[in-house]
């Protein structure tokens, strides 16, 4: 009966003496079961989406844990996991230390106890790096902030040397004048250390409005207790709900020692940083951190703001108030807070287009618009939902336009080698222009001067039409032709020899020098007139037909006054002979700013007798007062001539 005892108990000195042997060779296991605490000293969002906070995680001692590796710590906003967070162990980093420093100064602590605080608070506020900041308050009877928060540690040192002790202990209020007073600074690494050495005895209010007011500011509170007459539990529960730690020391020797504990902590710290999911909504979030420490979690939770920024946006290209035509591209420069999601283009206020990657410019083709002025806007959007916008206005014009200079439109015949000229105008640049001769191409000039000899001996006499082609150099184009007449084919003197003896045996140079010579030219149609008859010359300024009054040449004798369209409010001279109106520029003396014009849409012939109004393009008739031209039309004073959407009312000068 005794060996299965005997038995029993030899086996349970067995199973103590291994439980003793474990913990002796592995004091790793019995630190596992010891509890971790973690702080979160603040956030920082001023950046937002990029989120940085600053997190202390100490043992049961209240001691700093170091190097934790970036797997320990799991975050979450609002209860959403965070991904990819970069963790950093690192000391005096990033923001200042904001540190309030509240020392009891009650009756109790006269003589030794207040002498051992003075020199342990001296210390402190040495250890502090150049950025931080220091307050220091006392506490008897009431509250006292002795210094405000400053970088001055020979004014935070003087005021703690000059404390002294007499009265009640205000404990509470203490806690809560120092997180009132760290709660109006928004950012830094918060702290206060309340050190004590009794119970709170004329306090006004209770140790949960003191801890009610540390949460609120999320002030983590580290305080330090000596003595037999301090509340223990009361100390711990206001650490603990604070996201502090109690440093508990016998006797006032010890305060330094929990002083530099405090400082360590401080200095000590994880930087985890992690760009938010969130929307940049003004408004606040709630950060939650946890940390395993082999094995052993704990977690912390701190508010933040998801604060929205504006984005900075500009336009490289276009230039504002620039004119455009062609192919443009369009090229935005943006600094957005988070990433750039997309980037929308509308045209008077319409969408135009929206593009997602890349640098986000756009290749926009102008040339799917009227002419006339645009408003471009352009809206930016981040992952954050920030927004961006700006508005650009552009005149759009034709990317090209191409104009005869040589030979004179007013040329009845040619002969011999002719000098064949065009102006070309290009808002891209010039490729090339090519000549031809009815439809075949005879020259392609690739640079200035845009101008060549042509031959006329290599054609037939009679009718033949000049054209040339200006292409920019995005592949667009303009065309402008001149009906001529080919006199006499060749150019030889020996030619012109021969056929003057003709002439002169045949009895025929008389006749032929009293014959007007025949004339093409593009010109209005006059009403009434057959299509297949030759139009009277159009008289133009400085025509030797052309009826003059006493008006100087070139000055204004009537106005075309814009009273509806781009231009609104401008008004164009009326001279005598002809004033051309279109929507080139280059080959009008009045330019209308409409889709639905022609390059050369009309004419308005004026002399002594008055002033004729000539439609051009009977496919766009023009409107006067109303009523569609029909070949011509007299203008009289006040009349409204309509082109598409631009109205002109017509004044005759005096």
């Amino acid at each position: 009966m005794n060996k299965p005892i005997a038995g029993t108990g030899a086996r349970l000195l067995l199973g103590l003496g291994l439980a003793v042997l474990v913990l002796i060779w592995c004091p790793a296991l019995v630190r596992t079961q010891e509890p971790v605490n973690i702080t979160l000293n603040g956030v920082d969002s001023s950046e937002f989406p990029r989120v940085v906070a600053y997190v202390t995680v100490s043992d049961h001692t209240g001691h700093a844990i170091p190097n934790l590796l970036p797997d320990a710590f799991t975050l979450s906003e609002d209860r959403n996991p965070v991904d990819d967070v970069a963790a950093e162990f690192l000391e005096n980093v990033g923001e200042p230390i904001l540190l309030a420093l509240a020392l009891d100064t009650s009756g109790s602590m006269a003589g030794t106890a207040l002498s051992n605080a003075q020199a342990a608070a001296v210390q402190l506020i040495n250890d502090l790096g150049p950025a931080d900041k220091v307050s220091v308050l006392s506490f008897n009877d009431t509250v006292e902030t002795q210094v405000e928060l400053t970088a001055d540690k020979a004014a935070a040192i003087a005021a703690v040397q000059a404390l002294s002790a007499g009265g009640d202990t205000a404990f509470n209020d203490a806690v809560y004048e120092g997180a009132r007073l760290l709660a109006s600074r928004p950012r830094g690494r918060k702290a206060l250390v309340v050190l004590t050495d009794g119970e709170d005895t004329s306090s006004v209010l209770t140790i949960d409005d003191a801890i009610s007011a540390a949460q609120e500011a999320s002030v983590p509170v580290y305080a330090v207790g000596f003595g037999p007459d301090i509340r223990p539990r009361i100390l711990e529960r206001l650490a603990l709900l604070t996201g502090g730690h109690l440093y508990r020391t016998p006797s006032s020797e010890q305060i330094g020692e929990s002083f530099q504990a405090v400082a360590r902590l401080l200095r000590y710290q994880y930087v985890l940083r992690f760009d938010s999911s969130l929307p940049a909504d003004d408004r606040p979030h709630t950060l939650r951190v946890d940390v395993n420490v082999e094995g052993i979690r704990a977690h912390a939770e701190i508010p933040f703001t998801a604060v929205g920024r504006e984005i900075a946006l500009a336009m490289v290209a276009p230039a504002e108030g620039s004119t455009v035509g062609g192919m443009v591209t369009l090229t935005p420069r943006i600094e957005a807070p988070g990433d750039v999601l997309q980037v929308d283009y509308l045209l008077d206020g319409d969408p135009l287009a929206t593009v997602t990657t890349g640098d986000f410019s756009y290749a926009w083709d102008a040339t799917t618009v009227p002419i006339g002025r645009h408003t471009l806007t352009v809206r930016v959007t981040d992952s954050a939902t920030n927004e961006g916008e700006a508005d650009l206005n552009l005149t759009v014009a034709e990317p090209v336009e191409i104009a005869f200079v040589a030979p004179a439109d007013n040329l009845t015949d040619l002969s011999g080698e002719v000098e064949v000229a065009v102006e070309v105008v290009s808002l891209a640049g010039v490729s090339h222009v090519d000549f031809a001769v009815d439809d075949q191409v005879v020259e392609t000039l690739e640079s200035p001067p845009y101008r060549f000899d042509w031959d006329t001996g290599s054609v037939a006499t009679g009718d033949h039409q000049l054209a040339a082609t200006a292409y920019d150099v995005n592949g667009l184009s303009d065309r402008a032709t001149l009906d001529v007449w080919v006199a006499f084919r060749g150019t030889s003197w020996g030619l012109w020899a021969v056929l003057g003896l003709v002439l002169v045996v045949g009895g025929l140079m008389v006749p032929l020098a009293l014959r007007r010579r025949r004339r093409v030219v593009r010109q209005p149609t006059a009403a009434g007139m057959p299509s297949t008859a030759v139009a009277p010359p159009v008289p133009r300024p400085g025509d030797a037909t052309t009826e003059r009054s006493d008006q100087p040449e070139g000055e204004p004798v009537a106005w075309l006054v814009v009273e509806a369209g781009p231009d609104a409010g401008s008004r164009w001279p009326v001279v005598m002979g002809e004033t051309r109106l279109g929507r080139t520029r280059s080959a009008n003396d009045v330019v209308i700013p409409s889709s639905t014009a022609s390059r050369r849409h009309a004419s308005i012939l004026a002399d002594v007798d008055g002033f004729v109004y000539y439609d051009i393009e009977p496919t766009n008739p023009t409107l006067t007062n109303d009523v569609p031209i029909v070949g011509s039309h007299e203008l009289l004073d006040g009349d409204r001539i309509q082109i598409g959407d631009i109205i002109l009312r017509f004044e005759k000068e005096g």
